[in-house]
């Protein structure tokens, strides 16, 4: 998923040190939906102290997953700034 979300560099400037990202209404949407879902998780386990130990492999869940694109969103774009480098 992460290849397919990754970022899209436009420019690599490797004399200032900067990198130019197009611009995207996806990691606002990303990121609100993973902070909406960690929140419920951890809100319902307050509330029901029976059903801890699903909630916490949820929790554990969402938290791996959201880990797990994060670094291959990283691969992805030091990937990219290498390609662009070569160019």
């Amino acid at each position: 998923m992460a290849v397919a979300t990754g970022p899209r560099l436009l420019a690599v400037d490797r004399s200032k040190g900067l990198v130019t990202l197009s611009g995207s209404v996806f990691p606002l949407i990303r990121n609100v939906t993973v902070f909406v879902v960690q929140y419920a998780v951890a809100v319902a386990a307050a509330r029901h102290l029976d059903g801890q130990r699903v909630l916490a492999i949820a929790g554990r869940a969402v938290s791996g997953a959201t880990a797990g694109y994060f670094i291959g969103w990283s691969i992805v774009f030091l990937i990219r700034y290498r390609k662009a480098g070569a160019a």
